[in-house]
């Protein structure tokens, strides 16, 4: 190699090697947050009040889809922990989500579950929080990645709401408006069952 190619190139080659190689903040965050996390599967299911509202054409209230989508759940993915959240939250163990009433609390149930340290939070709601601020700093604490369907409206600032949700950990967002079951949008979200 001529002496005039060989310095110029190894001259960009130890420059290159002298400069920091920056992470993306976002990209770190992200692995932080799976570095922490448990591999415990999180469903988080909206129980407030206007889940009870018809959605599709199936002449079905969201949370009787929401129960038909849970009962698959529970028979093909056994280690699956689900969580209802209203005005509070509590842990399905009976596999029965209770009757939509209240609120919508989800900043409670987020931190609820935080102990869990789940790699996977899917959050299924149809509404704003009752406090958006607070939802969100309980969500930048969780771990793993959280992943959103809504299920309501066009046009709702739910769906802008649980997207921001989902940049700040990596995850995914659907909208799911009640053409089809409810069931094989949580399966894709969820991924293949854990033996």
């Amino acid at each position: 190699m001529s002496e005039a190619l060989y310095h110029p190139l190894s001259e960009i080659v130890r420059r290159a090697a002298q400069r920091k190689i920056t992470e993306d903040p976002r990209e770190a965050k992200i692995k932080a947050r799976l570095d922490d996390a448990s591999d415990e599967v999180v469903l988080l299911i909206d129980t407030s009040g206007s889940m009870n509202d018809p959605i599709g054409d199936m002449a079905m209230h969201k949370s009787e889809h929401a129960q038909v989508a849970l009962d698959d759940l529970l028979a093909n993915y056994p280690k699956i922990r689900v969580f209802a959240f209203g005005s509070r939250c509590v842990e399905i163990l009976n596999g029965k989500l209770p009757w939509p009433a209240g609120g919508t609390d989800m900043a409670g149930a987020l931190k609820s579950i935080a102990h869990i340290r789940p790699r996977k939070t899917v959050i299924i709601s149809d509404g704003m929080p009752d406090n958006a601020d607070r939802a969100k700093e309980a969500a930048e604490k969780l771990t793993g990645v959280i992943d959103t369907i809504y299920c309501g409206p066009d046009g709702h600032p739910a769906i802008s709401f649980l997207r921001s949700l989902c940049r700040l950990s990596g995850g995914v967002h659907v909208t799911w408006e009640g053409r089809h079951t409810l069931t094989g949008t949580v399966r894709a979200l969820i991924g293949a069952p854990q033996p």
